[in-house]
C-alpha cells in the first residue's frame, strides 16, 4: 500500500487516528508507519492498561481488550519509552496499533487485508487471522507441562500475532521472496540500523549480519505455540519453525540452529 501511496511510511499515526494522542506525551506526533514497522516508534511493549482486563483471562489476555480500551490508553496513558526513530525496541503494540491503522485508512478488516494483499497472492490458501477459517487443520498448542491450552484472540491486537498458518504457506512466502516481487524487495531494505549489534531492521523483518551474509528472520509466541521463519535471498534458502509447544529454550539458540542449517545445507 505504502508503494500504491495508500499510506505514507514517514506519516504520522495522529493523523489517521479518529482522536488525539495523550497531550503529555511531547514525542507522540514524531511516531510514524514506518516506526512502527521497525520497532522504533517508542512504544511499550504491551499498553499499561492491559492488565486490568488480562487478568480475567490470563491464558487469553487480549480477549477483552477492545478499541475503547485502546483509544483510552493512547488519549490519557501513552507514555514513550524512546523518541520515535531513535532506539528499537520491540513492541507488540507498536504491531497491533499498525493493523488498527490500516482498518482505518482502508475502512476493511486486518484479515480481508491479508487475504487480499497476501494470503491470496502469494498462494497461502491455509493461512488466515480468523480461527474459524482454519478450524480443521488447527493443531492444538501445548504449555510447557504438555498441557493443551486454548487459542488466543487479539481482538484490536489482531496485527501483534494472530496470523495462523503452516510449513506449506510459509513455504510459499519465502519463495515469493526469491521472485523478484517489487512489494517483497520493498519490505526487505533496511530502514534502521542498530548500533553496536548484528542486527538491522526492515519493514517487518529483522536482519541478522555475520561475516558478510544477511538472514532474514522474524519470530512469533502465542499461548502453546513457538514459530521463526529465517531466511538467506541470496542463496534462495530458507528455514521455517512451527511448534505448537511453549519450550524453555531461548528464541535466539532456536534462531542460531536455523542459520547453521542454512549456512551448511
Amino acid at each position: 500500500m505504502i508503494l500504491e501511496n495508500k499510506i505514507e511510511a514517514d506519516g504520522q499515526i495522529g493523523n489517521t487516528l479518529p482522536f488525539k494522542l495523550n497531550p503529555l506525551e511531547k514525542n507522540a506526533s514524531k511516531t510514524t508507519v514506518k516506526s512502527l514497522s521497525n520497532h522504533t516508534s517508542g512504544l511499550p511493549n504491551y499498553p499499561s492498561n492491559l492488565g486490568s482486563v488480562a487478568k480475567l483471562h490470563p491464558l487469553n489476555p487480549y480477549v477483552e481488550y477492545d478499541s475503547l480500551l485502546l483509544k483510552e490508553y493512547l488519549t490519557t496513558e501513552l507514555e514513550l519509552q524512546t523518541i520515535p526513530n531513535t532506539k528499537y525496541e520491540y513492541s507488540n503494540l507498536g504491531y497491533g496499533l499498525l493493523g488498527y491503522l490500516l482498518e482505518l485508512k482502508t475502512g476493511e478488516k486486518y484479515e480481508n487485508l491479508l487475504q487480499k494483499f497476501v494470503f491470496e497472492k502469494y498462494n497461502m490458501l491455509f493461512s488466515s487471522s480468523r480461527k474459524s477459517n482454519i478450524l480443521n487443520y488447527l493443531v492444538k498448542g501445548h504449555d510447557i507441562k504438555g498441557e493443551v491450552v486454548p487459542n488466543m484472540d487479539f481482538n484490536i491486537h489482531d496485527g501483534a500475532g494472530a496470523c495462523f498458518s503452516s510449513t506449506h504457506d510459509l513455504s510459499m512466502f519465502a519463495l515469493a521472496n526469491y521472485s523478484n516481487d517489487s512489494v517483497l524487495e520493498f519490505q526487505s531494505q533496511r530502514t534502521f540500523s542498530v548500533e553496536n549489534n548484528d542486527i538491522d531492521l526492515a519493514l517487518g523483518w529483522h536482519i541478522y549480519r555475520k561475516e558478510g551474509t544477511k538472514w532474514y528472520f522474524h519470530n512469533g509466541r502465542t499461548g502453546g505455540y513457538r514459530s521463526n521463519i529465517t531466511m538467506d535471498l541470496e542463496k534462495k534458502k530458507a528455514v521455517i519453525l512451527l511448534v505448537n509447544c511453549a519450550y524453555g529454550q531461548s528464541e535466539r539458540n532456536y534462531r542460531e540452529y536455523q542459520l547453521e542449517i542454512i549456512a551448511n545445507y
